[in-house]
């Protein structure tokens, strides 16, 4: 089964979990705001694929964002990155560092933002070193509060992702790093 099949067979998975979990559970409450400025912290994690050439990098993504809820807008800095090896076994990761905003209903959020990154790409084997590269790139995400308890929220979500690299790849061409990751969270 190849990387990419693995990671429809596992979204697949995570939209039928997502859906008999909520089919099953009591539906989630709210507090309401009064329009107030609300601190909020998340954590999320989650499978990536993402393709640059004729390759492509399977792993984790990983994701920190810090903010402020509004009545129905959340803005927040973020920062993670992805954990992954690409098709022909190289070590792979690239952390980022951005800012977004989400428009907020009561289960929904449905965001985009901004992110810097430093792309690594490590050879394990052979000749050893590490190949580096600044780059720029958007995300869209959108999430999907499964139970809130204490105004906190556990979430399923999904992002898609396009990152640029400054470095020539093959035939001089820069390098764009394009895919998506289904994750789970938690927002205090």
């Amino acid at each position: 089964m190849s990387a990419r099949s693995r990671l429809r067979a596992a979204l697949l998975g995570a939209a039928l979990a997502l859906l008999a979990s909520t089919a099953a559970a009591e539906a989630p409450t709210r507090e309401k705001d009064s329009g107030h400025l609300r601190a909020r912290y998340e954590l999320s994690a989650g499978p990536t694929y993402r393709s640059f050439y004729d390759d492509h990098v399977v792993g984790a993504d990983l994701a920190l964002k810090v903010g402020a809820d509004f009545t129905h807008v959340a803005l927040y800095g973020t920062a993670g990155g992805m954990i992954a090896r690409t098709g022909l076994g190289l070590s792979t990761c690239a952390p980022q560092g951005g800012v977004g905003a989400e428009l907020v209903t009561d289960y929904f959020r449905l965001g985009a933002g901004v992110q810097l990154s430093i792309l690594f790409v490590t050879r394990d084997s052979g000749a050893s070193g590490t190949l580096w590269s600044p780059g720029a790139g958007a995300e869209v995400h959108a999430t999907f509060d499964v139970l809130h308890f204490d105004g906190h929220a556990l979430f399923f979500g999904a992002r898609g992702t396009i990152d640029s690299y400054g470095a020539s790849g093959r035939h001089g061409r820069t390098l764009v790093l394009r895919g998506g990751s289904a994750f789970v969270g938690v927002r205090f």
